[in-house]
């Protein structure tokens, strides 16, 4: 089975205090699939697992703009897709956390977790996932 995620845009987004990672762009977390994202993952169980998505699962061209984070609980984010065949035309453009917490938990001063992924920050986007590039920012 094959599967195409393509052309979206979330735009002019405000998140409050979020108690979980507010930005996940990847897999399902899951409790009831053979070889999906545990619901434990990453925090509740060291032994959990989460692997990416299908190779067969294409993400092109996923666009956030405008998106401000205020007061978030934990990590800023996921960007994971499958390093055969990676999202490609990710965009974060103005996408802000306003006080983010190198120390915060899942993934600390790396901010995201971001693996498999072709994507470009820009706008001012700030923590800047590792694996973006930046362009203008």
């Amino acid at each position: 089975a094959t599967a195409e995620i393509t052309n979206i845009l979330y735009e002019n987004i405000t998140m409050e205090a979020p108690e979980q990672v507010p930005i996940w762009i990847g897999p399902a977390q899951e409790g009831d699939s053979d070889n999906a994202c545990s619901l434990a993952w990453p925090m509740l169980d060291p032994w959990a697992k989460c692997p990416a998505p299908p190779g067969q699962v294409r993400f092109t061209n996923v666009t956030l703009r405008d998106v401000r984070v205020v007061d978030a609980k934990e990590s800023p984010g996921l960007v994971f897709g499958n390093s055969s065949s990676p999202m490609e035309g990710v965009v974060f453009d103005g996408v802000v956390f306003e006080d983010a917490d190198p120390k915060a938990r899942p993934w600390g001063e790396d901010f995201y977790y971001c693996e498999g992924v072709n994507g470009v920050a820009t706008g001012g986007t700030s923590p800047v996932p590792p694996c973006f590039s930046e362009e203008g920012n």
